[in-house]
């Protein structure tokens, strides 16, 4: 088994970018509203051509902060992603302190029992590293979340492909 945790800083290209032959990249976000510790996450898995495999969004009951928010969901999409036998797979967040809390756990005692259950799902994979993605990298996502709470979308769903109302964000993003 292989496992590799990769600590990367924001680059100067800020745009979306295929993952290497045999990987699949997954970009992952949650967006959390403190007045109603309201959350929705959602996760996007694309191939090495950039074609959607899969994506899903999720709503979560709450939860205290957005670095606790980022980490919820991104164990259920390393859960998801496990069930759905992708063994090899690069997980990209937009949250800096989330990707600090999973490369170094100890410096984050707060989130603990979390990282113990991201670190275990995460040690069930061929391969499984996660990544620090610019915003801009991260926008086709981000929508996707976004809409649970700004839009008041509280349906969970998983899906083949990509989601229609995204096809411009995620062509862009192919070509780039």
């Amino acid at each position: 088994m292989i496992l590799t945790r990769i600590i990367s800083v924001r680059h100067e290209v800020q745009k979306w970018s295929k993952p290497p032959a045999g990987m699949l990249k997954c970009n992952v976000n949650s967006s959390w509203i403190y007045e109603f510790q309201r959350c929705g996450g959602a996760w996007l898995v694309r191939d090495q051509f950039g074609e959607v495999r899969f994506h899903a969004r999720e709503i979560f009951v709450p939860i205290q902060n957005r670095v606790a928010a980022e980490l919820r969901c991104i164990l259920w999409t390393m859960l998801s992603l496990y069930d759905l036998h992708m063994e090899m797979v690069e997980i990209w967040s937009d949250s800096d302190s989330a990707v600090q809390a999973i490369n170094f756990p100890r410096d984050w005692p707060k989130y603990r029992s979390l990282l113990d259950r991201l670190h275990y799902a995460q040690y069930r994979f061929r391969s499984c590293q996660v990544k620090l993605s610019s915003v801009r990298a991260n926008s086709a996502v981000r929508k996707i979340s976004k809409s649970v709470t700004n839009e008041w979308r509280y349906h969970s769903y998983f899906a083949r492909g990509e989601p229609t109302w995204l096809h411009t964000t995620i062509e862009e993003d192919r070509r780039s």
